[in-house]
């Protein structure tokens, strides 16, 4: 049997959207790893295809973002950096659980996208 979410013996240990952001933060500033090491990461972030309906989905330009999901418990989680026009914009996103109603997980989803690009245009003055 395949553990699942809520087996806590399983887990590999606990973290929250500030604490995950705080360590992308780290990353993109080159302060967790070496410089080298910390420019390979984000280049791997930014060519993530799994989540393309998270962050990336309704913006025009480069971000760099891990996902970490599970469907059958209703988790779509999306951590990363977008390039904007008016600089760096970090964003962690955890969910847990399924939407009300008829949506389904690719609403919520997409309901994450829909929100990160509202945070760039807040900032970009749009």
């Amino acid at each position: 049997m395949r553990p699942e979410v809520t087996d806590e013996p399983y887990w590999l240990g606990r973290m929250t959207p500030r604490e995950v952001g705080r360590l992308v933060e780290g990353i993109q500033n080159a302060t967790v790893a070496s410089k080298e090491s910390c420019s390979d990461m984000l280049d791997v972030m930014r060519r993530q295809t799994a989540g393309s309906r998270r962050i990336p989905h309704f913006l025009q330009g480069p971000v760099a973002h891990k996902t970490g999901d599970n469907a059958g418990e209703g988790i779509a989680n999306d951590v990363g950096i977008v390039s904007a026009k008016s600089g760096p914009i970090l964003m962690s996103f955890f969910t847990l659980g399924r939407l009300p109603g008829p949506a389904d997980y690719a609403e919520m989803e997409d309901r994450i996208g829909r929100t990160a690009r509202l945070i760039v245009e807040y900032f970009d003055g749009v």
